[in-house]
């Protein structure tokens, strides 16, 4: 999960820094206890 969470950001930071904050804050939100 952390390695696939990685290469998102990664994979984004090319692209679109704006989004891969977005997808990172929805996991950390979704994964919350």
């Amino acid at each position: 999960m952390i390695v696939l969470m990685f290469s998102l950001l990664i994979n984004t930071l090319g692209e679109d820094i704006i989004r891969a904050h977005y997808i990172y804050y929805v996991l950390v939100f979704v994964h919350l206890p």
